[in-house]
């Protein structure tokens, strides 16, 4: 999941020559290069930009609003959204705030959709108003401030605003602020209660946004108004308040600390935090050293060069860079290198890169900007964002390329990998290749649940398929009762595990197991009328009058015209 794995290599090779030509003398260049510099002060420096450049980005997220389907948590989070499910809190609150806007949005897919969409589409827009107000109170002359901008608009994070729809959407917008505000304390045009709550909201956004603590220390002790404890307190005190709200609704909402405690412990991601030493990849294995070289080419190329060329023409400039940044940056790469990640070579790239405004806010601040070729800059940052952008349209290329990466990844994130494919495949309406990824989901993982019950529904979607072609095959559907039963082996307590294995045994007239499987999935959750109806069919079948009377009471609670036939509420023979 790398930005040199997906692209041709031709690509990146074109990619690092124009980059390196950032710093050719301006002879080299045609006249226009120059021109160009004063066209861009003139479209984005302006107030009008202020209303130009959140258009602009809202306009892209919506062209490119069609997700690329293997990026991130966004498929599955649109299933539990679609089935309105409870999605755990563990590591962030931004996933109930977009369930919540999905209920805004309607019910079923559609409202999940559309909310994922209205998401992503006011994080760009907001952000990058935000990031220009922000901008505009710096005491940075127009043209790093516009440098600033097009590292922004163009570095590889614009996914997460063009086509990117994730909780790191927003998670990338209060972290973007955040290192603005905290370059605003540093020229005392701020106070630091602002960067403190940027940051206090990025930890809401994430658990991730925990990063940037050690940076906000940092900005606390080397600000103008150096008062030593007292700015630790101030920095830290939005973040205790935030912390105590998150552990609030956490209690509010799960029941106990007990509860919690077990959703935390229930998370993979939690379970073994720490990378091993050795091994492939281990600290000191050679595949970690190469996903943190695709990761800085993917989300911060052409800060990257800027930063080095400043480093090496003025070495006195770089110097002083602002400490938190320098922090940020450092504290971000460590955590990339001994932190497991829970994608494997993906390296969860997604959630590193929200963080990644340090980086280019560090080279705005560096550059040697009398002497740098703004549209040069501009030039490279496209050639680095359009193929992106492009891959997001691009789907069915891209899928294929992933499938093929995928073989290549360690056990967990491999099985992760055929999972989303699966799902874009079904969503494509290709049943036989989301059933294949499925079945290698569950040949790399077999003790996992969902992959089972994923691959149960396939087989279940193939069955229907070959009965509207006039030629029902009946193994599909055995194949799916295997799937779906072996799933409730290993967690006999999914409540669509046992929703779908008892419709798949009251076909073949399983009506005791039925009936016992309904009732477990009652304990669990209450039935909805369509269940309880199935509850009615198989205690009269079973001869049990009174539980078939019963179920009918309920269902008539639920939906008081609810019918079935008079027959089926007396006794009957199983």
């Amino acid at each position: 999941m790398s930005h040199l794995a997906f692209l041709p290599p031709a690509w990146t090779v074109a990619e690092s020559a124009l980059v390196g030509m950032l710093f050719w003398p301006r002879r080299h260049w045609p006249p226009l290069a120059t021109g160009g510099d004063r066209l861009l002060e003139v479209l984005l420096h302006r107030r009008v930009g202020l209303l130009l450049a959140p258009a602009f980005i809202g306009g892209m997220t919506y062209l490119f609003r069609t997700r690329t389907h293997f990026l991130g948590d966004g498929y599955l989070l649109l299933e539990i959204l679609s089935r309105d499910d409870k999605i755990r809190l563990a590591g962030s609150l931004g996933y109930p705030l977009i369930q919540l806007a999905a209920r805004a949005f309607g019910d079923g897919p559609d409202g999940a959709l559309h909310a994922f969409r209205a998401v992503s589409i006011f994080a760009g827009m907001a952000g990058t108003l935000l990031v220009l107000i922000l901008l505009r109170r710096t005491t940075w002359d127009s043209r790093r401030r516009l440098l600033f901008l097009i590292l922004h608009l163009t570095c590889g994070t614009t996914l997460l605003y063009c086509g990117y729809v994730e909780n790191y959407a927003l998670l990338f917008t209060v972290l973007s602020a955040f290192t603005l505000a905290g370059v605003l304390h540093l020229q005392d045009r701020a106070p630091l209660i602002l960067p403190a709550w940027l940051a206090a909201l990025g930890i809401a956004c994430h658990l991730s946004g925990l990063l940037v603590l050690p940076s906000l220390a940092v900005l606390a002790m080397t600000g103008p108004r150096r008062n030593g404890w007292l700015n630790i307190y101030r920095a830290f005190f939005p973040v205790a308040v935030v912390m105590l709200a998150v552990a609030a609704i956490f209690l509010a909402r799960d029941g106990g600390w007990e509860a919690v405690a077990q959703e935390f412990r229930a998370d993979l991601n939690l379970q073994r935090p720490l990378r091993p030493l050795t091994g492939s990849r281990g600290i000191l294995g050679w595949r970690t050293w190469l996903d943190l070289a695709n990761l800085l080419v993917l989300i911060a190329p052409v800060p990257l060069v800027i930063l080095a060329g400043a480093a090496r023409r003025e070495p006195n400039r770089s110097r002083t860079a602002p400490a938190f940044l320098v922090t940020a940056f450092a504290v971000l790469a460590t955590a990339f290198v001994i932190i497991e990640p829970k994608l494997g070579a993906a390296r969860d790239w997604d959630l590193f890169a929200a963080q990644g405004a340090c980086l280019f806010t560090l080279a705005a601040a560096v550059a040697p900007v009398e002497r740098l070729s703004l549209a040069r800059v501009l030039a490279a940052g496209l050639v680095f964002a359009v193929p992106w952008l492009g891959l997001n349209a691009g789907e069915a290329a891209s899928a294929s390329r992933f499938a093929a990466l995928a073989r290549g990844f360690a056990p967990y994130p491999q099985a992760y990998a055929y999972e989303g494919l699966g799902m874009y495949h079904r969503d494509m309406d290709e049943p036989e290749a989301a059933a294949a990824m499925y079945r290698s989901a569950v040949a790399v993982a077999p003790g996992n649940a969902r992959f089972h019950a994923l691959l149960g529904a396939a087989y279940v979607t193939l069955f229907n398929r070959s009965r509207e072609d006039g030629r029902p095959d009946e193994h599909f559907m055995t194949l799916a009762e295997a799937s779906y039963r072996e799933a409730h082996r290993i967690n006999p307590v999914y409540p669509a595990v046992i929703d779908n294995l008892a419709r798949l045994v009251i076909r073949r007239d399983g009506f005791r197991e039925t009936a016992e499987l309904l009732e477990d999935l009652d304990r669990l959750v209450p039935l909805r009328p369509d269940q309880l109806r199935m509850l009615v069919f198989s205690r009269h079948r079973l001869g049990d009058e009174a539980g078939a009377k019963e179920a009918y009471r309920r269902m008539l609670v639920l939906d008081p015209g609810a019918e079935v036939p008079v027959e089926w509420l007396q006794g009957g023979e199983e």
